[in-house]
């Protein structure tokens, strides 16, 4: 297969597409944070 699989045909719904950027902020932030807690804290 070359190139990417063609579109779907059924239309993606606002909430579903909310969704998946909030997911995706949040899991950007929580690594973040992660990332920011372990330089501040020692890891015990």
């Amino acid at each position: 297969m070359r190139g990417q699989p063609p579109p779907t045909t059924e239309p993606v719904s606002p909430a579903h597409r909310v969704e998946a950027a909030y997911r995706d902020l949040g899991t950007a932030v929580l690594g973040y944070a992660l990332r920011r807690a372990a330089c501040t804290k020692p890891t015990a």
